[in-house]
């Protein structure tokens, strides 16, 4: 099954987009829209091929929020219904793996994927249906929470879409759909080839190991381009990081 794909963008990510993009690419060739979401205050030059949409609900930092949730379940549903094709949100740092589960979506509105932690969705990516998103924003409309609180994307999002909508929250399985990029095992070439859907290659407990003298960007860009290399078979471990200059 086709889909779009979306990243939700900021400026300290802005060097991630052409590997993200590269990612998508590598596994939906004929994916007729791969998009990044930016904010209206800080716009950012995209790779060609790669679509911009402007956005200016208040992000809470990293997608937290009342105001968050309403505004991605909004650019889903516009994204979705404007291509006629379910919507695949996944993180700026995010490799893709794989696309086979997309086939879902035919019958479902949400697929989610549990994170490291029991029953906890992990936000770098999930896959969603414009319905869907339509369906909860109609059950929440008006929104029944005075006060938003912090409300993260991840958890909001799937929670909102078990009970609103056709929903599947995958289990973590010992990361065999989602899997961090970390040192050691989890960024052995063989461990990440076993992931089915995507790899997080920005998470901080990963990142904080290489200390604080190594620039994230620079990193996190090594991280990704290593794991594409490695889901193609050309890369047999991770170089130690250098220091940015």
């Amino acid at each position: 099954m086709n889909a779009a794909f979306l990243t939700f963008t900021c400026a300290r990510d802005a060097a991630l987009v052409p590997l993200w993009a590269q990612a998508v690419r590598r596994l939906c060739p004929s994916a007729p829209l791969i998009a990044a979401v930016d904010r209206a205050d800080e716009c950012m030059p995209l790779p060609r091929k790669v679509t911009r949409f402007v956005t200016d609900f208040d992000r809470q930092g990293n997608l937290n929020g009342l105001a968050a949730i309403a505004g991605i379940l909004g650019t889903i549903a516009a994204v979705g219904q404007g291509t006629g094709l379910p919507v695949v949100k996944i993180d700026t740092d995010t490799v893709l793996a794989g696309c086979n589960w997309l086939a879902e979506l035919g019958a479902l509105d949400y697929i989610g994927f549990e994170g490291g932690h029991p029953l906890t969705a992990t936000g770098i990516c999930y896959g969603m249906t414009a319905a869907g998103a339509q369906k909860i924003i109609s059950s929440c409309s008006p929104w029944p929470w005075q006060s938003s609180g912090k409300l993260p994307e991840d958890q909001t999002i799937c929670s909102l879409a078990l009970l609103h909508s056709r929903a599947r929250l995958h289990p973590w399985a010992g990361g065999r759909h989602v899997l961090a990029f970390m040192p050691g095992h989890f960024g052995r070439p063989e461990v990440l080839r076993k992931a089915a859907v995507a790899i997080h290659c920005g998470q901080a407990s990963g990142l904080a190991k290489y200390g604080p003298a190594v620039n994230r960007t620079h990193l996190v860009s090594r991280m990704m381009r290593t794991t594409l290399r490695c889901l193609s078979g050309r890369q047999r471990r991770f170089p130690a990081p250098q220091p940015a200059p």
